[in-house]
């Protein structure tokens, strides 16, 4: 288990998901595109779960702070 927080200005890229992961926003806003098609917009508050082997495209909405959980291997 490894835990953090991460930081970002306004972006877009791919991010490939290499475990569980779960995130609550604690700034800023992000919408997260899966491969699936299914689109997750959050906010600060907000709490999702993503699992080993999902891949994404982040769009980072404004200046953004996540803390992360990411569990398994």
């Amino acid at each position: 288990m490894m835990v953090g927080v991460f930081t970002a200005n306004p972006s877009r890229f791919g991010y490939a998901f290499e475990t569980d992961e779960t995130i609550h926003i604690i700034a800023g806003r992000v919408r997260i595109e899966l491969d699936s098609g299914e689109v997750v917009e959050l906010q600060p508050g907000d709490i999702a779960s993503f699992p080993k082997g999902e891949h994404a495209t982040w769009e980072i909405l404004e200046p953004f702070r996540e803390f992360f959980v990411l569990s398994g291997r």
